[in-house]
């Protein structure tokens, strides 16, 4: 059961950057390069605006049939990706997926909780491993596909393998996994589900990932529509914020976001380091790729393969930090050194690529940013679950989900829009008139244009540091988010954990028994540490 469950989560992460290499072949097909951003992002942005919804059926809806809906669910959006026959329907392909995906990764982490026992944060730790594997391969496979046979097949790979995994759900899977009985039933629940905090969370959601992805490129950044998106996103979230603070129509424990959890100092923090990492990465992997196409003139398969060295540490350092960290048992320490391996490889990248760096200077600091990558990003939820009782456990999934779905996205939406938005402004600057803003948004994009195609061999070197210079600027915004993740990461306790146990270790000092209750109903004890 656990190995189709593990295979599960790596088709959730593959699903995440699956297209990081083959949008130029989508727009070959489709055009309409004002929506590749939505490809790009949509999987993660269906993810973090579902996250929580998903936390509060996993309560009230027989598990089994829970997870078994979403995996067809999840096996529809790869199908209709794979089938489409505009840009359209890959953008709904993609949202299925996401809406899905969500679900599926919190019913896992909900099955180990309740099977694992002494072996909960083993066991969680290489679950994380399976999902980010999945999030190595995508850019690999997907550009293998694209390059070597159809992308459709990108999309197309995901329902296959995981039909394989439906027969161990269905003998497998309990019913009653996380699912509360005592309090009524399902239609109770329904009816007294926080519909509005739901509506309301997912607007937010998506309405900022609209304003970041057409302002600027479909929109002008000071015309009506813009700033429309912007203020109607302002009210959604502020209204959001009211009502999950106030408990409008609903009650603390019936709130669809985990707020008891998050005003937690550690549970707090470690959410923001997630969010943080996870826009670090999703940077360095979306736009290190272009970056090596546009500096050597590299096809995408073979840029792919650049970005290797990057996601060998990446995996390397999830294995230290994963056999190190119970060891050690202080985890503020590796919070604050991987945020410092993120900023100073990201800033140096930034700061000093050109056109003729070597490109083993990029790659070197890129694997230290990479090292620093991977000792926190899948590392949040078994600190969590370490520091916080087994109450807390489906609360820490969804935050752990919610922060990584939602770190990714919004990176891609925040840098795209500057991307799009910087690039042209230099490209525009750099070559002659009479080029439309069609062939300058193609050539961003690293498609074939009458720009890129240029056989002016003074024009295509303007037109190359040009990119250049908006893709390093793009990467402050990893620059950005490691220095708040820092800050942050210094703001942790310095406390012992063991890891082994599951459970806070006295560290020294007088403990005492405090109850509490999650905002998922749940009560349990938490042994209150004393900071060291």
């Amino acid at each position: 059961m656990l190995g189709s469950m593990f295979f599960q989560v790596m088709m959730a992460g593959y699903d995440v950057s699956n297209v990081a290499n083959i949008q130029a072949a989508l727009y070959d097909d489709f055009g309409k390069i004002n929506l590749l951003p939505l490809v790009a992002h949509g999987f993660s942005g269906a993810s973090a605006a579902t996250a929580p919804i998903s936390r509060r059926l996993t309560h009230i809806i027989d598990s089994k049939i829970l997870m078994l809906a979403m995996g067809v669910l999840f096996m529809v959006g790869g199908i209709v990706s794979a089938t489409a026959h505009s840009m359209e329907t890959i953008v709904v392909g993609r949202f299925i997926q996401g809406i899905s995906g969500g679900p599926i990764t919190q019913l896992n982490f909900a099955y180990i909780s309740h099977t694992s026992g002494p072996y909960t944060a083993q066991v969680t730790g290489l679950m994380g491993m399976s999902w980010s594997i999945g999030l190595i391969l995508g850019p690999i496979v997907g550009g293998a596909f694209a390059q070597n046979a159809t992308w459709r097949w990108a999309f197309g790979i995901v329902p296959i393998i995981y039909a394989l995994t439906i027969p161990f759900t269905v003998l497998g899977y309990p019913s009653n996994i996380g699912r509360d009985l005592s309090k009524g039933s399902v239609r109770m629940e329904l009816r007294s589900f926080d519909n509005i905090g739901s509506i309301l969370h997912m607007a937010s959601i998506i309405l900022l990932f609209i304003a970041f992805s057409y302002s600027g490129t479909t929109f002008a950044w000071k015309s009506g529509s813009s700033i429309t998106l912007f203020v109607v996103w302002g009210v959604t979230f502020t209204a959001y914020l009211v009502q999950q603070a106030t408990c409008i129509r609903t009650r603390p424990e019936r709130r669809i976001l985990p707020i008891t959890l998050l005003k937690q100092r550690t549970a707090g923090l470690v959410f923001l380091c997630t969010v943080c990492i996870s826009m670090a990465y999703a940077g360095m992997l979306y736009y290190l790729p272009l970056l090596y196409a546009f500096t050597r003139n590299l096809s995408p398969i073979h840029s792919a393969e650049k970005v290797l060295p990057f996601i060998a540490t990446v995996v390397f350092g999830a294995i230290f930090t994963g056999t190190v960290l119970p060891k050690v048992q202080r985890y503020a320490p590796f919070y604050v050194v991987g945020n410092v391996l993120v900023l100073l490889g990201s800033v140096l990248i930034a700061a000093r690529t050109t056109p003729s760096t070597p490109i083993g200077h990029v790659i070197g600091l890129s694997v230290m940013a990479g090292l620093g990558i991977r000792m926190l990003m899948q590392h949040g939820q078994r600190v969590l679950s370490a520091a916080l009782a087994p109450s807390w456990f489906s609360d820490v999934s969804t935050i752990r989900i919610m922060g990584q779905s939602l770190g990714t996205s919004l990176g891609l939406a925040m840098m795209g829009c500057l991307y799009q938005n910087k690039g042209y402004a230099l490209l525009r600057e750099a070559i002659s008139s009479g080029v439309s803003e069609q062939d300058i948004r193609e050539t961003l994009a690293g498609l074939k244009s009458s720009v890129s195609a240029s056989s002016d061999a003074q024009q295509r070197a303007l037109i190359v540091q040009a990119v250049t210079k908006a893709i390093t600027l793009t990467l402050y915004v990893v620059v950005a988010a490691a220095a708040v993740g820092l800050v942050g990461a210094l703001a942790l306790k310095h406390e012992k954990l063991d890891f082994q146990k599951g459970q806070k270790e006295n560290a020294g000092a007088e403990t005492g028994a405090e109850t509490e209750t999650s905002d998922s109903g749940e009560t349990g004890e938490k042994t209150n540490t004393a900071s060291v």
